[in-house]
């Protein structure tokens, strides 16, 4: 039973976490179609395709993480959020979320 608060501040700081992820993301997407919005439909198409998959490539860590239900499933995403954009910082949180 005192795992109860536990799991739920740990979800709602899960929701919190992907909802900024998401918000980013769309203000991201906005500013690239209006900046492209008088370029070719190629480049907008690039642009449209790396929003949506830098994000996704960017957040794998935390995604394994949080899939195999790892203790410290929190720390590896703030340190993927925080650190990630090094290599060595999105390294570190990717093989983090394989062990143990």
């Amino acid at each position: 039973m005192d795992n109860v608060p536990a799991k739920d501040s740990q979800r709602r700081l899960w929701w919190q976490l992907w909802s900024g992820l998401i918000c980013v993301s769309a203000i991201g997407l906005i500013a690239t179609l209006i900046y492209a919005s008088d370029a070719s439909i190629g480049g907008i198409l690039l642009l449209v395709l790396s929003l949506i998959l830098g994000p996704v490539i960017y957040f794998i860590p935390a995604f394994v993480a949080h899939r195999r239900h790892h203790k410290n499933a929190v720390a590896i995403t703030v340190l993927n959020i925080f650190a990630g954009w090094t290599f060595i910082g999105w390294v570190v949180a990717l093989v983090w979320s394989f062990v143990e």
